[in-house]
């Protein structure tokens, strides 16, 4: 599932990459809108190729009964990391911190919960070889 997750992921980053002004002329037929969304865009999916590990963290935590990891990785991204940095960084960047939290939190949360899902998989076969 990680394998399928991260190539989906990169392939959708690289078409977004490639291609923001047709992805986003989609949704407006505004050309001003287009142009302005473009750099944003780009920021914002600069995160995605590791988004899927914390969404695949957050589904097996979920799936082992670990309801307690599975609630932690779900707010890490969203609670601990993206808001305060949505709040810090504008003081800083302008309207382009809030955009330069979106890829700062996946990539945040991505390793988090690689982290997390590697030392819990150590510890189940540790527990499997003791048995």
């Amino acid at each position: 599932a990680l394998k399928w997750s991260t190539l989906v992921s990169l392939f959708m980053w690289v078409i977004a990459l490639l291609f923001p002004t047709q992805l986003i002329a989609l949704f407006t037929g505004s050309s001003r809108l287009v142009m302005k969304s473009e750099g944003i865009i780009r920021m914002g999916l600069l995160g995605l190729p590791v988004a899927g590990m914390q969404v695949i963290s957050i589904t097996a935590f979920t799936s082992l009964g670990y309801v307690k990891s599975a609630f932690f990785l779900s707010l890490v991204r969203q609670l601990l990391i993206f808001v305060p940095l949505a709040l810090i960084l504008p003081l800083y960047l302008g309207t382009w911190g809030v955009w330069t939290a979106y890829p700062i939190s996946d990539l945040i949360s991505g390793i988090i919960g690689a982290v997390i899902i590697t030392r819990e998989y150590h510890v189940m076969l540790r527990k499997d070889d003791s048995s």
